[in-house]
């Protein structure tokens, strides 16, 4: 009998929404790998299941995505958050945020309390993160500046 199947039922389901966070955090991470400083600032739109589309800078877009998160995963465990700024935005605030905040949704999977709903939060999760990842991958591509050539004596 391997251990997958000596599992309580709750942990098995826990294992099963943390695989499918790393999948989707994973492309995230492999798409990000080919997006520059300049395409950071670069505005995509995005819909948010059950919400109206938005338009803004991947990093913006990054940190709303990680706060969202972070608000679902603190309202399961009766916390409340505050809605920080999105003003400033670069890409290292935004992947920090996004790694900071998932640590913090694998420990409440990692916990042995069964929380009500949060099946359905981790999928509003990864179908979020899926969504804008696919978007980052379709992002129109931004135009190189010319290279200027350099002029020696």
């Amino acid at each position: 009998m391997d251990n997958q199947s000596k599992m309580e039922p709750a942990q098995k389901n826990n294992s099963e929404l943390t695989d499918s966070l790393a999948v989707t955090r994973a492309d995230l991470m492999n798409t990000l790998r080919e997006v520059t400083d300049q395409d950071f600032q670069t505005n995509i739109s995005v819909q948010w299941p059950e919400e109206e589309p938005i338009t803004d800078s991947i990093a913006r877009l990054l940190l709303q995505l990680a706060y969202l998160e972070k608000e679902q995963i603190e309202s399961l465990k009766g916390l409340s958050s505050e809605s920080p700024s999105f003003d400033f935005a670069e890409a290292p605030q935004a992947i920090h945020a996004l790694n900071g905040i998932r640590w913090d949704t694998l420990q409440v999977l990692g916990s042995h309390s069964p929380l009500v709903g949060l099946k359905e939060i981790v999928n509003e999760i990864v179908n979020r993160e899926s969504r804008l990842t696919e978007q980052i991958r379709n992002r129109p591509k931004t135009e190189m500046p010319p290279d200027i050539p350099v002029l020696s004596d």
